[in-house]
């Protein structure tokens, strides 16, 4: 949601995508890594290092290869990549089993 933000307000700045990196890049590593230590999936996982990285490389070098639309286009697709790993694993979670027997009231098996 942040790149849209970005797309359609004053924040449109070249800080803004390094400062998005600073609050998505911690809490999406995080995220990933518990559930795919949980449910150990690693089509989730690349599909997350992928939305990562394209957001990295895009705040570090998109301002000078591509077109304002370009990178806003470009950083969208990234958040896009980047969310859809994060629905996966929330759905790859919900499915897991659980060990605990207080657990089945927690999630939808």
């Amino acid at each position: 949601m942040l790149p849209l933000l970005a797309a359609n307000t004053f924040l449109e700045d070249v800080l803004f995508h390094k400062a998005m990196l600073w609050v998505v890049l911690p809490t999406s590593c995080i995220a990933l890594f518990i559930g795919c230590r949980k449910h150990r999936d690693l089509v989730i996982l690349g599909t997350g290092i992928l939305g990562m990285l394209m957001l990295l490389i895009i705040a570090f070098y998109a301002h000078d290869l591509l077109s304002p639309l370009q990178e806003k286009i470009a950083t969208s697709l990234a958040g896009i990549t980047l969310a859809i790993s994060h629905v996966l694993n929330y759905r790859a979670c919900q499915v897991q089993p659980c060990d605990d027997e207080q657990c089945s009231s927690e999630h939808h098996h």
